[in-house]
């Protein structure tokens, strides 16, 4: 429901997105040759590679190398930082060098495909990790691993309510893999010892608290037509109503965040 709500998928995701131009709005030339590109999700935290055609078919496609590609507005909220922030700051902008595609074929005369990383980090821990440990094992290390060029990669939340509160930060400094299980390895060092499952997230809490207001209201109209609906506040709002405003309070949440493209 949150990602409907943000028109999106928020989790980091690595995407594969076809473009039609030059001369569209999402790609054009610029003024020194490049190829300006605005892809559909956000944030993009790195591009992976892409390829062009001449638009005719059938497509002959040539292979564009990563270093080709610079991310325009790198989010501020994912690497380069301790703790992950709330805000949705990121851009949506690439720029593509090196003459892959140009104004010769005139309007609409290339494809473009860009792979790409986009989204927020976000796992679980698949086996237990022991107070101490730099490394843990993940269900999903997309997003987590240092971009081209850094060596620090994002920063994330281990969302841990034991022992009374065992909730710390870490920052990833490298990942085994680009997407799906893996290792990641963290600094500083675990805290405390953590249980297989537990969530570790880069992903803006505002985030995660509209998610939990979306299945509180699913909890409180679930069952309403087979039960007594109760109320849930002095003032005698039924659950109905009380549904209501929590779905409105998730969407005016996750705003911010939402696909404009």
């Amino acid at each position: 429901m949150v990602d409907s709500a943000a028109n999106q998928i928020l989790r980091a995701t690595v995407t594969t997105e076809q473009l039609k131009g030059p001369g569209t709005t999402r790609f054009q030339i610029d003024s020194i040759g490049n190829a300006a590109i605005i892809l559909a999700r956000s944030p993009i935290l790195s591009i992976l590679g892409g390829q062009c055609a001449p638009a005719i078919p059938p497509l002959q496609w040539t292979t564009i190398p990563a270093n080709m590609y610079v991310v325009d507005s790198p989010p501020l909220s994912v690497y380069g930082t301790s703790v992950p922030a709330d805000a949705g700051e990121w851009g949506q902008s690439v720029t593509l060098g090196g003459g892959y595609v140009s104004t010769w074929n005139g309007r609409g005369g290339y494809f473009l495909q860009t792979t790409y990383v986009n989204g927020w980090p976000h796992c679980s821990l698949t086996t237990a990790s022991i107070a101490g440990a730099t490394t843990i094992q993940v269900d999903d290390c997309t997003g987590w691993g240092p971009p081209a060029g850094s060596t620090q990669g994002a920063a994330g939340v281990i969302y841990d309510p034991g022992g009374g509160g065992q909730q710390e930060t870490a920052t990833v400094t490298l990942a085994s893999a680009t997407t799906g299980p893996g290792t990641l390895t963290i600094t500083p060092a675990l805290t405390w010892p953590h249980s297989q499952g537990i969530i570790f997230s880069g992903m803006a809490s505002t985030l995660q608290w509209a998610a939990i207001l979306f299945g509180v209201a699913q909890a409180l109209t679930r069952g309403a037509t087979a039960t007594t609906p109760q109320t849930i506040s002095p003032a005698g709002i039924s659950t109905g109503s009380g549904a209501d405003a929590l779905m409105k309070a998730a969407k005016l949440m996750v705003r911010d965040f939402k696909r404009i493209w």
